[in-house]
């Protein structure tokens, strides 16, 4: 049966719905094309650079026509963070509402889309203000991936069913487009900031650079591969020199402007050339210039630099303008210079000054002792022992004022010879018994059983330190005792000088060691003293390698303490054998004395008869030689200072013809210089004035024992 045929009223409304159904198409491609064209054009406005909150408010513009809200909020929820804060809301009551963390939000969070009709029923908007919860008629919710976390889009409407699921679907669609964009945009931000905070620390790092160099006075310089300057650091602000040198030096070098006394140098410069032909590295090295008419200090540090492949460009360093540093230096050394002078025009007053004041020392003393050991009543006696104390302060003076001349101009040296420790202290004490005694104190001594016999150092200056230490121990105790404890330990000799004298104020002691001072200008008056002792036995300590300090208690008493290397000598003999000789009974020899003081000549003549010697006279060195020369003495006492031919001219005269001839210096210098000058000379020995007869027989003893071999 054949189909019937539709009548042209069915055809007609057929032909009428297809029209509706197409009109209805294109109507929604319209409308989804101008949603597509709306949306990419906002999402090219996502990606302008701006910062977060006008990027989000950008967001809500984009979707505002498209949605149909009327109001939105973003909240924004970090990594690390818990809570959601509000980054941006188009309502105040929005921005100002706190939203509490509850179900829903947990699955829009997790990725859902979704749309509320009646939002007033969930947790979260339950706890909203009321005027909120009227804004919120209708829902819808979806979140957004960021590079820090994830935000949550809440759109709103007033009336119910507004934001339907027509509306959800069109927001999950756009979704992946706005969660890319917002993450690019994100991205680009991170690394925006990142650049900026590196541009910012790279600036901050050339300003300081900038400020370095620009306080700095180093200028830096470029060369080419022939030495020719080519660049500086022109922003670099110095002296007047420095900016003319900058621009006018470019295309030179240091070279061509070297000052004659420079260019003498010729060892110097050739050494330098060297080094730049085997690009060896240049450190501080230093010249003078002429630039501008004035001469200047240079000083340049470089090394060389090369292109990719290794071919060589040049130097590039800095310099240094050292003019003033150079110009100091050379101040100093002239200070020096004058120091020096005047230092050794010191040395030779003082030595003129000994020399002058040991000459009548010599006599007074020579002339006292003599005059003690004649017929004298009991109160010439006493007179001459008043006297002779006073002399011999008078010359403990000269001795300290000297001693501590020497050690400051560093021209004290000590010997190093082995000695007999026990005898050593022993002397010290034997010296300063009678002292004690005359004070009805105490004076006692505590020795190591482990204290070696034998050391090696100098025994003079040991015997001098704890002279001055238990000198003034007893000068400062009225009444108790002194004592000296010497005991070994390790590599170290400890001594120890306890009085129960007046004592020390602790805050004081440290003013002891200083030259010339007494913590009381009365104890010169009571005590006498020159402050000049503990100085000396400060400074020799030092010398001998060793440390000396105070303990003290006003009132109660003073300890003076030092220590010492401890050198042990194993077998031999020292000093003590020395000693012994001392009283040994010489035989009668023929002495020539060479003396230029009519008063010395008497003195001394008249000690060495007493000795039992026969004395030949001579006024000075002319008048010695001659002598020998006449009839050759077993001994020679020859003075240093005279007129017409001094006392190391005639010795090195004498010692020509009579090598094996004995000759002792008696002279007022006593300085090392002298008994060097001595040595070289010939002498065999020095002997400082003023001396005793004591002094004398030993000295003779030991040069004509040498000659004898008895030594």
């Amino acid at each position: 049966m054949s189909q019937q045929a539709k009548s042209p009223a069915e055809l007609e409304l057929e032909l009428h719905e297809l029209r509706l159904q197409l009109a209805a198409s294109q109507e929604r491609e319209s409308k989804c094309s101008a949603e597509n064209s709306w949306l990419l054009k906002g999402m090219a406005m996502l990606t302008r650079p701006q910062s977060i909150h006008s990027l989000f408010d950008a967001l809500i513009a984009i979707l505002r026509p498209l949605i149909g809200f009327e109001h939105a909020t973003i909240l924004v929820l970090e990594k690390q963070e818990p809570q959601l804060r509000c980054a941006v809301a188009s309502h105040p009551l929005l921005q100002q509402q706190s939203w509490q963390r509850g179900p829903l939000f947990e699955r829009v969070l997790t990725g859902e889309t979704v749309a509320l009709f009646a939002p007033e029923l969930t947790q979260e908007f339950a706890a909203c203000h009321p005027d909120v919860q009227r804004m919120a008629g209708s829902v819808l919710l979806t979140s957004l991936n960021l590079v820090q976390g994830r935000m949550m889009l809440i759109c709103c409407h007033s009336a119910r069913h507004r934001l339907d699921l027509q509306a959800r679907d069109l927001l999950e669609r756009y979704r992946p487009l706005m969660d890319q964009a917002l993450l690019n945009v994100g991205y680009r931000s991170r690394l925006e900031l990142l650049v900026e905070e590196k541009t910012r620390a790279l600036r901050q790092s050339q300003q300081c650079f900038r400020q370095f160099a620009e306080m700095a006075s180093d200028w830096f310089w470029l060369t080419d591969a022939n030495h020719q300057f080519i660049q500086f650091a022109e922003d670099v602000e110095g002296e007047e020199f420095t900016s003319s040198l900058m621009s006018q030096i470019r295309g030179k070098c240091f070279m061509d402007y070297l000052t004659d006394r420079e260019r003498s140098k010729a060892e110097k410069w050739q050494r330098h050339r060297q080094d730049l032909a085997e690009h060896k590295p240049i450190r501080a090295f230093r010249f003078e210039v002429f630039f501008n008419g004035q001469s200047r200090w240079l000083s340049i540090n470089a090394d060389a630099y090369y292109d990719d492949r290794s071919q060589f460009l040049g130097y590039r360093g800095t310099v240094n303008d050292i003019t003033s540093q150079v110009v100091r230096n050379q101040e100093l050394k002239r200070a020096k210079m004058r120091a020096d002078a005047a230092n050794q025009a010191k040395s030779q007053f003082l030595a003129v000054m000994s020399h002058e004041i040991r000459t009548p020392m010599q006599a007074i003393l020579g002339m006292l002792e003599l005059l003690d050991q004649s017929e004298l009543t009991s109160k010439q006696r006493e007179l001459i022992r008043h006297v002779t104390h006073s002399a011999a302060l008078l010359q403990t003076l000269l001795h300290d004022v000297l001693d501590l001349s020497r050690i400051e101009s560093s021209e004290m040296t000590l010997e190093s010879i082995p000695f007999e420790s026990h005898f050593v202290i022993n002397s010290v004490i034997t010296q300063l018994e009678e002292r004690a005694r005359s004070k009805q104190i105490g004076l006692q001594v505590e020795l190591d059983p482990q204290l070696p016999p034998l050391l090696q150092g100098d025994p003079l200056r040991l015997t001098q330190i704890l002279f001055n230490l238990l000198g003034n121990g007893i000068k400062f105790t009225a009444q108790g005792q002194v004592k000296l404890s010497v005991r070994r330990e390790n590599r170290w000799l400890h001594f120890r000088v306890q009085d129960t004298g007046i004592g020390i104020p602790p805050e004081l002691c440290s003013e002891l060691f200083r030259p010339f001072r007494q913590l009381d200008p009365s104890m010169t008056r009571r005590f006498g003293g020159t402050g000049l002792g503990l100085v000396i036995s400060q400074r020799l300590v030092s010398l001998m390698g060793g440390e000396i300090g105070v303990e003290s208690q006003l009132g109660v008493g003073s300890c003076f303490w030092f220590r010492i290397p401890c050198y042990e000598v194993q077998g031999g003999t020292g000093v003590e054998v020395m000693a012994a000789r001392e009283l040994e009974t010489l035989p009668t020899l023929q002495i020539l004395l060479v003396e230029d003081s009519l008063v010395n000549q008497q003195v001394i003549q008249a000690m060495l008869r007493k000795l039992g010697h026969q004395v030949t006279l001579a006024s000075n060195g002319r008048e010695a030689v001659a002598a020998v020369a006449a009839a050759t003495p077993q001994l020679v006492l020859m003075d240093l200072r005279m007129p017409e031919m001094d006392g190391l001219e005639a010795t090195r005269r004498i010692k020509q013809d009579h090598p094996e001839l004995p000759i002792l210096a008696l002279t007022a210098n006593a300085s090392e210089e002298d008994r060097v000058a001595c040595r070289l000379a010939g002498m065999s020995e020095l002997v400082s004035k003023p001396v005793t007869s004591r002094r004398l027989q030993m000295a003779i003893s030991d040069v004509m024992g040498k000659k004898n071999g008895q030594l």
